[in-house]
């Protein structure tokens, strides 16, 4: 039988990340929801499993890092959000393309 996790558990792990459990919230079971702050300023809300299994994280420093990789520079994430969109209909009219042949 595994240990019982504590709030305190779940403070040292959002520490280590450099996030900050924000609210009041009660740990009850795994499932508990709680809500995290990064150290960017965006806040997000997940279950206590999600978190400790590293499932979650901000999106918003995932999709600079994800800009960082696949251009090289930093871009914002509406931008990001845009370029991925054209890639995705560029994709996809170049499959209708082959499928018809053209």
């Amino acid at each position: 039988m595994s240990a019982r996790l504590t709030k305190a558990h779940f403070e040292s792990i959002a520490q280590s990340r450099n996030h900050k459990l924000i609210g009041s919230w009660q740990y009850e079971n795994i499932d508990s929801i709680i809500s995290i702050r990064c150290h960017c300023g965006h806040e997000w809300s997940c279950t206590a499993r999600s978190y400790k299994n590293a499932k979650t994280g901000c999106q918003e420093c995932k999709n600079k890092a994800i800009s960082k990789v696949q251009t090289g520079k930093n871009v914002s994430v509406p931008m990001a959000k845009k370029l991925a969109i054209e890639f995705l209909n560029k994709q996809r009219f170049a499959k209708l393309l082959v499928k018809r042949g053209l």
